[in-house]
């Protein structure tokens, strides 16, 4: 399921203009400096409106909002064990199931999965962190440093600043402590 950010007043074309034009219509959250475009913005069933400038807690509220109606938590999904992702590693594509993840560390422009019960302990891989957190499901990651992605379902312990996942310690980064902390008091779901 897709959803887009998409800002009312763009330099060539409205984003409500934009949004009628498209032929298949994600998720949209419209952002704007001017309220007054609100009222279109619902009446194209957005699932939020975000008045710049856009406070932090404000967008997570708004991400959150859209992870709940986009996945809400009684719908059906793939298994736990089923659920995987192919990534290029060398010469092949490698099957990761998302179960097998202890936590993703970034090594320059590669990515490198540390796995659990799996064949491999380590799958090196040519993507970025970002290219990986997009192809991960919502609500069952989470960045918590510039150089790690970690699987919420394994942080065993949060302390200052490192989080435990096993018997790793992983850094957490200032940027994404908010976001940790908010989750561990319930304001994110770990699905």
């Amino acid at each position: 399921m897709d959803l887009l950010f998409l800002d009312i007043q763009m330099p060539d074309i409205s984003g409500i203009r934009f949004f009628h034009g498209l032929e298949k219509k994600p998720a949209v959250i419209f952002t704007t400096a001017h309220p007054q475009y609100a009222v279109q913005g619902f009446d194209l069933e957005a699932i939020d409106y975000l008045v710049k400038p856009i406070k932090f807690e404000r967008f997570m509220k708004a991400v959150r909002k859209a992870d709940h109606i986009l996945f809400p938590p009684d719908s059906p999904s793939v298994s736990e064990e089923e659920a995987s992702l192919f990534v290029k590693s060398g010469y092949e594509s490698v099957r990761i199931r998302l179960k097998d993840i202890a936590y993703i560390e970034a090594l320059d422009d590669y990515s490198k999965f540390i796995l659990t019960g799996s064949e491999k302990p380590q799958v090196l891989t040519l993507m970025t962190l970002k290219a990986i957190s997009e192809k991960l499901p919502s609500g069952r990651f989470m960045r918590v440093h510039r150089s790690y992605i970690v699987p919420l379902s394994k942080i065993t312990s949060v302390r200052g600043k490192s989080i435990r996942v096993g018997n790793n310690r992983i850094p957490l980064g200032e940027t994404y402590a908010d976001e940790i902390h908010a989750w561990m008091k319930g304001g994110k779901r770990d699905t």
